[in-house]
């Protein structure tokens, strides 16, 4: 019943005060989410920003995209890392395509640290991570597309 009623409707400039509920009961095609080395808010906005930009170019058709993402503070230190949803139409983008796009704006995984964590959504597993990467109180949060 939750796949059959999730919209994927836009919301319009006037229903941003509805932004969290619409992310928590948004059908999201994927889950991930960056930890850049010493980054701040605002290089973090156009980190995810170039992110868009960058997946929109693999789009057959135009407005098939949409990221949300949310910016919240490293527990360990004075920085910050962004949680991230993508939705498009099926099988417009694949996994790898993002995580080409993300090695771009983040360095890459080691041994001793994972800054790319990229996933397939699923709903009956992760819409606790909607939940997850729509807290209100993050930093800041942003819906693009």
């Amino acid at each position: 019943m939750d796949e059959l009623f999730r919209k994927r409707r836009r919301l319009s400039k006037r229903e941003i005060n509805l932004t969290i509920k619409w992310v928590r009961n948004h059908y999201w095609n994927f889950i991930g989410n960056i930890v850049p080395e010493s980054t701040t808010i605002e290089e973090l906005k156009g980190k995810m920003r170039f992110l868009f930009e960058q997946l929109k170019t693999l789009q057959m058709e135009n407005n098939q995209l949409t990221l949300y993402y949310s910016i919240e503070k490293n527990p360990n230190d004075n920085y910050f890392h962004s949680h991230f949803l993508i939705d498009c139409a099926k099988d417009m983008i694949e996994l790898t395509d993002i995580n080409d796009k993300l090695t771009i704006i983040c360095e890459p995984n080691t041994i001793s640290e994972s800054r790319i964590y990229l996933e397939e959504y699923d709903i009956k597993s992760y819409k606790a991570g909607a939940i997850y990467s729509s807290k209100e109180q993050n930093f800041f949060y942003e819906v693009l597309g």
